[in-house]
């Protein structure tokens, strides 16, 4: 069963399996938190979290990179 998840901007979905890295940027602009996936067939990072605080956005990583099923994390995940 693959699993998907999107862009923030909707415009790209990408396979779970494939992301390598989530990386935690911060905007100083507007004062949050964005996370960017970087991986296997896409490489440049691929905005899919945010704008959040920067807890927020730990625990979605952490969330994403932990043992339980990844739709219970709230990220808008697939499976096809």
């Amino acid at each position: 069963m693959e699993r998907y998840i999107w862009s923030i901007n909707m415009d790209q979905k990408i396979r779970v399996k494939e992301i390598r890295e989530y990386k935690i940027n911060f905007d100083s602009e507007a004062n949050v938190h964005f996370v960017t996936a970087h991986g296997y067939g896409f490489g440049k990072g691929i905005t899919i979290f945010g704008p959040h605080t920067r807890d927020e956005s730990v625990t979605f990583v952490n969330q994403m990179t932990s043992e339980q099923k990844k739709s219970d994390c709230g990220a808008a995940l697939f499976e096809v």
